[in-house]
């Protein structure tokens, strides 16, 4: 997987830029995202710092559980932090 291949590639030491507009992707691999709009930066930072609290950029999880368990950006951490309300159903 390309995402797995990049982390490999940053904990070696290189550094790694990546453009996508997969925001799941970006949410999932890296450490920090520029979120551009109209060809200018607009939010830049640490991946939960930038994407929670967004209305139009931020994941769909994140969207989904911005209510009940903000801060949540992947379904990794979604299954980590609040996966015992649906295993105990």
């Amino acid at each position: 997987e390309m995402g797995k291949f990049l982390s490999e590639i940053a904990e070696s030491g290189a550094g790694v830029v990546v453009a996508t507009h997969d925001i799941e992707f970006a949410a999932r691999f890296a450490k920090k995202i520029a979120i551009m709009h109209s060809g200018k930066i607009i939010s830049s930072g640490e991946k939960h710092e930038t994407l929670t609290g967004q209305l139009f950029f931020t994941t769909q999880i994140g969207k989904l559980l911005r209510e009940h368990a903000p801060g949540i950006l992947t379904a990794e951490e979604a299954a980590e932090k609040v996966g015992y309300l649906i295993s105990s159903v």
